[in-house]
């Protein structure tokens, strides 16, 4: 199925994903069909989700196409998200348009912008064709388009031309971009004095060199990120037992994550009657801060029979972890003493990378452990130590 968004970096993201993500989807028969295509176009009926993409495109030589015709989107089917008409592979006329909280436009589109006016080389045409098995682009109009090219039927890339003062922007799309969003693999600057070009294929990242321009291309760098603490759950609830899911991002400049920690204390300054329990990836074993400060129990094996306990609670060996691409995520199984820890207290979760740097400990919300009554048996800490469940007490 094709997958194609607005024509123009302007729009906004958040449609523009919604388009995006119009890819590669199996049609279903429970919709009616709502539009029509002209002699010569094919239908689309794309399907994500409870939405649907109903439009036409063009098929062109050199297995491109273009939307043109009739668009409509659905957040839902009693929800229409978007609806308008292409030509060419961009938006013009009246449109309606709305978000996922019913705020809708009604917007109206130019075949031609008023900055593209300004451009005297602008032509009110697709900039790319296809002639004698050579890609001719059309630098000096840039019109701005989304143009997909296919392979076997399907999208495999597509690019998204616009322009800038001095010239023209092309994005290189593919589809991994398409279906789950970023960036793009590169993107190109082009001088509208370049005029016309021939090239073998659109991979103008390695289409320009072969000319001897290569500076007009270009991947884009990639930000360095450290490891950061990322979420809890559950972040507001109270309960004697609990399995607490913390989520931690390893980020991508090369510092792991050397420790993994969750805190229970009264406040961000707390040094005593506190739960700090701790997971640490090179070894996969589980501590326990002591009652001591500074000095952690343990290791014990993650995923084992085994429990570390200090006054305020109990970290049991059946926590366990995965890495998942660049998450961490460690399932905390874990028991309170309600003789002494009872009462309302901040959940914090932090780590320290492998090169001994601990992140700020960030407040991710609220945990009460309740007390016995006078008619509880007191019985011996910690009697139980199996594996936790989530406790039943209700909020």
């Amino acid at each position: 199925m094709n997958s194609r968004c607005f024509p123009r970096s302007r729009f906004r993201l958040s449609f523009l994903l919604i388009m995006l993500a119009l890819s590669s989807f199996p049609c279903f028969a429970e919709w009616t069909k709502d539009i029509t295509c002209k002699a010569g176009e094919e239908y689309r009926d794309v399907r994500v989700d409870a939405g649907r993409g109903e439009y036409c495109v063009r098929i062109l030589p050199g297995s491109l196409e273009v939307k043109d015709g009739p668009f409509r989107f659905w957040f839902n089917p009693d929800f229409e998200g978007a609806s308008g008409d292409y030509k060419d592979g961009r938006k013009v006329g009246k449109w309606k348009e709305c978000d996922r909280f019913a705020r809708c436009e009604q917007k109206n589109y130019p075949e031609l912008d008023p900055y593209e006016l300004q451009h005297p080389g602008i032509k009110p045409e697709i900039p790319i064709t296809y002639v004698g098995g050579k890609y001719i682009f059309d630098f000096s109009s840039c019109r701005s388009t989304w143009v997909t090219h296919t392979d076997g039927g399907k999208p495999d890339f597509e690019l998204n031309i616009g322009s800038y003062p001095e010239g023209c922007t092309v994005s290189y799309l593919p589809d991994d971009v398409l279906k789950h969003g970023g960036s793009g693999d590169y993107t190109c600057k082009i001088p509208f004095a370049v005029g016309k070009k021939t090239f073998d294929s659109l991979d103008l990242l390695s289409e320009f060199p072969k000319m001897g321009l290569p500076q007009y291309c270009e991947r884009p760098k990639p930000v360095l990120t450290g490891p950061i603490p990322a979420d809890l759950e559950p972040s507001f609830k109270k309960g004697l037992t609990q399995i607490f899911t913390a989520t931690y991002d390893t980020g991508n400049n090369g510092s792991g994550i050397a420790q993994a920690r969750l805190h229970f204390q009264k406040n961000a300054a707390s040094r005593s009657d506190r739960c700090v329990v701790r997971y640490d990836p090179g070894n996969k074993s589980l501590y326990l801060l002591s009652d001591q400060s500074g000095k952690f129990l343990g290791p014990i094996a993650a995923g084992s029979d085994d429990s570390l306990w200090n006054n305020e609670c109990l970290l049991s060996g059946c926590s366990n972890a995965e890495l998942s691409g660049t998450t961490l995520t460690v399932h905390f199984a874990i028991r309170f003493n309600p003789i002494q820890f009872a009462g309302q207290h901040h959940m914090y979760i932090e780590l320290v990378d492998n090169q001994r740097n601990a992140s700020p400990a960030g407040d991710v919300g609220e945990w009460t452990v309740p007390s016995v009554d006078a008619d509880t048996p007191v019985k011996p800490w910690p009697s139980d130590r199996s594996c936790p469940a989530a406790d039943a007490i209700p909020h």
